[in-house]
């Protein structure tokens, strides 16, 4: 979970941007990770079971996702109500097309 902690750290305002929008009753964070971090995406992604520990997130935010760009089979998700969940990602990758580019 110090992973998250990090990450928390370098993006501060994201707890105030998502407060900023308390009529909304999902507020969610996203993280992707890169090769930087891919370290920890495996030891917080290891296979077999979810974590176990609940991640320490700031006040105001309701769920958090986190996946690695260097591993496109899944993503992990957290809410209070039902911990950590594993989502598998299709395969492959949608790409999204943008008009004007290649």
């Amino acid at each position: 979970m110090d992973l998250l902690k990090v990450e928390f750290g370098l993006h501060e305002d994201l707890a105030l941007k998502l407060n900023a929008a308390s009529d909304r009753p999902r507020r969610e964070v996203f993280f992707w990770l890169t090769w930087m971090r891919s370290s920890a995406w495996h030891r917080l992604a290891a296979p077999g079971l979810p974590p176990s520990r609940s991640p320490n997130v700031p006040a105001g935010i309701t769920g958090l996702w986190v996946g690695c760009l260097l591993d496109q089979t899944h993503v992990l998700h957290w809410d209070h109500d039902t911990g950590w969940t594993r989502h598998p990602l299709p395969n492959p990758l949608p790409v999204p097309r943008f008009p004007g580019c290649p």
